[in-house]
C-alpha cells in the first residue's frame, strides 16, 4: 500500500508519493520505523514531456500495463488502457493521468470510475486522511515540519507554495508510525520548465545529529559540506535524493546511515525499479550515478577532505605511499586555508618516503607560505 496525491494549482500540476526502500540484503530493518522492502518502486513514471502516470496496486499489473504505453500514444488510448487495467485487476490497481497540455488536466481512475478532476488521491485512505491534516495545518500556519535539515529547490515563477506544503505533508504521512503503510522515502514529480521532471532534495529527519562546516559555491553539486552524525540507532536517517538534467527515466537515492545507493530505472519501457549498491559512501555513489547515468544531487553532506585525508593516513600508516599520495591528492581539491596547508605537509612527507626529494621541498614550502608555524615542522622532519 503506498499513497499519490495529485493536484492542479493555478494551471500547474503536482504530484507527490512514496517509495518503500529496498534493503540490499532483502531483510526487513528499520530507521525510525522505515521499512526497507524489496518490491519498492517509484509510483509515478513520466512518460513524456506532457504525460505523467501515477499507480497505486499490482506492481505486475501496472508495470506489464504501463509498458504499452507509449509518448506517441494520444491521450484518449491512454486512458481506455489505464481503465481496461484497472478492471482487469478486479480495481485492485488505480492510476492517476497527470496531462500538462494543451491545457493541465488530471484524470483519476479508480472504484470503476474514470473522471476529470483537479485533485486526486489513490493508495492508503488512512494515509490521505492523515496527509489533509498536514496540509490543513499547513495552510492555517502551524509547523508541521518533519525535518531536521531539509533542502528542496524552489520552482521559479510557479505557484511552489501550495505544492511545497503538499511535499511536507507527504514527508510527515511518511514519518508516521501510526501509518506504516506508507514509508520509505518522498517522491515528488512537478511541471518546469516545459516537462515533468522528478524533483531532487534532501532531508535529513530527526535524531541525534550534530552539524559542522562551512557554506560554499564552489561546486554548484557539493553546496554546502555538512558532517551529520545522526544514526538509525538514535533515529535519524538521511535521504539524498538524486535527478538528472533532461531525463525522467532514472533517479537515484542515497541512504546515508546504511551506506548504500539505489538507482531506479526503466528497463523495458516499465515503471523504476531499484538496482541497489552496497557499502557505498554518499561520495562514492555521487561518483557513480553521475559517470554512468548522469546524475546529480542538490547537496553532498559527507565531507570530501575529511575523507581523503583520513584515507591518505591510513595508506601511509600501512607504507603504501602511492596510494597515500593519490589520497591527499583528492583532499587537497577540497582544502582551504589551514587545513590545506596540513595537506600540503602530509603531501610533502608522503613524497620524502617516495624518495622525491625536491617535490617535498617545494610542497614543504607550500605549507609554510599558507601557515608560518609549518616551518619549524619541515625542518624537524628533515632532521630526522
Amino acid at each position: 500500500m503506498s499513497l499519490i496525491v495529485a493536484r492542479i494549482e493555478n494551471n500547474q500540476i503536482s504530484i507527490v508519493s512514496d517509495t518503500k526502500l529496498s534493503d540490499p540484503k532483502g531483510h526487513e530493518r528499520s530507521s525510525r520505523d522505515i521499512k526497507l522492502l524489496s518490491e519498492g518502486v517509484i509510483k509515478s513514471t513520466i512518460i513524456s514531456n506532457e504525460v505523467c502516470i501515477s499507480f497505486a496496486g499490482a506492481v505486475n499489473e501496472a508495470e506489464n500495463t504501463i509498458k504499452l504505453i507509449n509518448k506517441q500514444l494520444p491521450i484518449e488510448e491512454i486512458i481506455d488502457i489505464l481503465f481496461y487495467s484497472h478492471q482487469n485487476s478486479q480495481q485492485s490497481t488505480d492510476y492517476i493521468i497527470a496531462v500538462a497540455k494543451p491545457l493541465p488536466q488530471i484524470i483519476e481512475i479508480k472504484d470503476s470510475t474514470c473522471r476529470e478532476v483537479s485533485s486526486s488521491w489513490i493508495g492508503s485512505h488512512n494515509a490521505f486522511k492523515r496527509f489533509q491534516q498536514f496540509t490543513l495545518e499547513a495552510l492555517k500556519g502551524s509547523n508541521t515540519q518533519t525535518s531536521f535539515f531539509n533542502v528542496t529547490p524552489s520552482i521559479e515563477n510557479k505557484p511552489s507554495d501550495y505544492f511545497m506544503k503538499m511535499s511536507d505533508s507527504m514527508d510527515g504521512v511518511i514519518a508516521d508510525s501510526d501509518i506504516p503503510e506508507v514509508s520509505g522515502f518522498k517522491v515528488h514529480v512537478a511541471y518546469i520548465d516545459n516537462s515533468f521532471q522528478f524533483r531532487e532534495y534532501y532531508h535529513s529527519y530527526p535524531g541525534h545529529i550534530e552539524i559542522e562546516g562551512t557554506l560554499t559555491h564552489e561546486d554548484p553539486s557539493v553546496i554546502i559540506p555538512l558532517n551529520m552524525n545522526g544514526t538509525a540507532a538514535s533515529g535519524g536517517y538521511t535521504v539524498n535524493f538524486f535527478t538528472s538534467n533532461g531525463n525522467f527515466n532514472e533517479v537515484g537515492v542515497h541512504i546515508q546511515q546504511g551506506e548504500y545507493g539505489i538507482i531506479y530505472s526503466r528497463k523495458e519501457n516499465g515503471i523504476l525499479r531499484p538496482e541497489v549498491k552496497r557499502n557505498i559512501d554518499e561520495l562514492d555513489f555521487l561518483e557513480y550515478a553521475k559517470t554512468n547515468y548522469d546524475l546529480t544531487p542538490i547537496l553532498i553532506s559527507q565531507n570530501k577532505e575529511k575523507k581523503y585525508f583520513e584515507l591518505a593516513h591510513k595508506y601511509f600508516n600501512e607504507r603504501n605511499y602511492p596510494e597515500a599520495l593519490r589520497c591527499i591528492n583528492v583532499a587537497l581539491e577540497s582544502s582551504v586555508g589551514r587545513n590545506k596547508a596540513e595537506c600540503y605537509f602530509r603531501k610533502a612527507v608522503t613524497l620524502l618516503n617516495l624518495n622525491r626529494g625536491q617535490e617535498a621541498m617545494n610542497t614543504f614550502q607550500k605549507a609554510i607560505n599558507l601557515d608560518t608555524s609549518y616551518q619549524k615542522k619541515a625542518f624537524m622532519v628533515f632532521n630526522k
